[in-house]
């Protein structure tokens, strides 16, 4: 018989040498493989690095104003406010909804004199009064459902100098209120107390949309959905009162609290429902446009603040619905219409939200 085979066996190679395979390996595919195409945006540009952050000097053009001249605790705060444009906040221009007969309408969903006022603030709004502000903005409740506890406080710096105020001290220098009203039992309830009524809220939905509208999911709940009156308080407050990131146009469960507290009593503390979408702003990371000036204007005129004499930038100021807002909102078939055109009626035996479109 012939002789088996013998299996011969290699020595096994040294660790070093593996590793310096591996490495020629990756060099070699590295060289050979083609540069990554970059990506680009939706105008077919290529997409540009983000910058680096600016330094306190970059923005603030050489040096802060003094009133952005904050304590370290609230210089991360600055430092993310610092760089943000502003969004447009809107109020009710009255003249013109009265030339186009729509003011009473108007006036009738509201109901209140108080969402009349707040819904028609239009002040200055100052760039360094505002990012003061919200960056040093702290808020402590006790409990929502029971307002102006001795333990409840605001403190916040303005005018280069820190503040502290109750909720209705706050509420009053917003000047929303009759003097004395909120010292006298009147009754106001935070928006939380709203928010768990969840059949009041879809109900009242079915009442503020248009008959040909059938939804019933509130993720697809649109502005231009609302009866005609409904649609001008919407637009104006998702500019105001209920600023946010995103979609204005979208009605959210949170303006539908509103409506119904329109509607309903007993009313809601608009003191508080714009304290705490000053809040939301301060707690939201992501936040990319500043929202709310008009609110800390009228602040810092209660505490005597003059920003003219101290030099303050004016960011833009509050914005009253325009006719080109109206026809943006389907409610004049065109911009700079003559008077009484207006695309809605109001019968005088209708209830308060049950307004007829033409």
């Amino acid at each position: 018989m012939g002789k088996a085979k013998q299996k011969t066996t290699q020595p096994s190679a040294s660790p070093a040498k593996v590793k310096a395979t591996y490495r020629r390996r990756r060099q070699t595919q590295e060289r050979d493989t083609p540069p990554k195409r970059q990506r680009k945006n939706n105008q077919g540009r290529a997409r540009q690095p983000s910058p680096p952050p600016q330094t306190e000097a970059q923005l603030g053009g050489g040096g802060l104003h003094s009133f952005l001249q904050l304590p370290d605790k609230h210089r991360r705060a600055l430092e993310r406010f610092l760089p943000l444009p502003f969004g447009q906040q809107r109020c009710i221009d009255w003249d013109l909804l009265e030339r186009l007969g729509a003011a009473d309408p108007v006036r009738t969903c509201l109901r209140l004199p108080a969402w009349c006022e707040v819904l028609s603030i239009n002040e200055v709004i100052y760039r360094e009064l505002t990012i003061e502000f919200l960056s040093t903005l702290s808020i402590k409740f006790m409990c929502e459902f029971h307002l102006d506890k001795p333990e409840d406080n605001i403190t916040f710096r303005l005018g280069g100098q820190a503040r502290q105020m109750s909720i209705t001290e706050f509420t009053e220098a917003l000047q929303i209120y009759p003097p004395g009203f909120l010292t006298t039992g009147h009754g106001l309830i935070s928006e939380k107390v709203y928010s768990p009524r969840a059949q009041l809220v879809d109900a009242m939905w079915k009442r503020v949309k248009q008959n040909h509208v059938d939804k019933s999911d509130t993720a697809h709940y649109k502005g231009n959905d609302l009866l005609p009156p409904w649609r001008i308080i919407h637009n104006i407050i998702a500019h105001s009162v209920a600023a946010r990131e995103g979609s204005p146009g979208s009605v959210t469960k949170r303006d539908l609290n509103f409506f119904l507290s329109m509607a309903k009593d007993p009313p809601i503390h608009l003191g508080l429902v714009i304290l705490k979408t000053l809040q939301k702003m301060t707690s939201n990371k992501q936040i990319k446009t500043i929202h709310g000036g008009a609110y800390i204007t009228r602040l810092a005129r209660h505490f005597g603040i003059d920003p003219v004499g101290s030099h303050c930038t004016i960011a833009q100021s509050t914005q009253p619905i325009s006719q080109k807002n109206l026809a943006d909102l389907y409610l004049l078939s065109k911009v700079n219409v003559p008077t009484n055109t207006f695309l809605f009626t109001v019968n005088a035996k209708t209830e308060l939200v049950g307004i007829q479109t033409i």
